[in-house]
C-alpha cells in the first residue's frame, strides 16, 4: 500500500454508488479525507453520487466545496 505523502498518489476517487443513507458521521468523513488530501495537495474526488446524497451536498452546500462526477472514470479522466 503506498502513502497518501508519495509522489506517486495523485487523486482519490470515493465511489458512493452503493451509499443509500449519510448522516452527518458520513458527512465528517468526507471532509476529513479533502482536508488530508489538500493538505498533502492531492485531488479529492466524489463520483457516482446517489440522488440523496446529492440532496444532502446541495443542503450543506458541500457541492461546492466537493469536485464532484458523473463517474469514477470521468473523475479519473479530469486528472489526466
Amino acid at each position: 500500500m503506498k502513502k497518501l505523502g508519495s509522489t506517486d498518489v495523485k487523486y482519490v476517487v470515493v465511489d458512493l454508488e452503493q451509499v443509500k443513507l449519510m448522516n452527518s458521521s458520513g458527512l465528517g468523513m468526507l471532509v476529513s479525507g479533502l482536508s488530508l488530501m489538500r493538505r498533502l495537495e492531492k485531488s479529492f474526488m466524489l463520483a457516482s453520487i446517489p440522488p440523496k446524497v446529492e440532496n444532502l451536498l446541495q443542503i450543506t452546500h458541500l457541492n461546492e466545496v466537493f469536485k464532484l462526477f458523473d463517474t469514477v472514470e470521468k473523475a479519473i479522466e479530469s486528472s489526466k
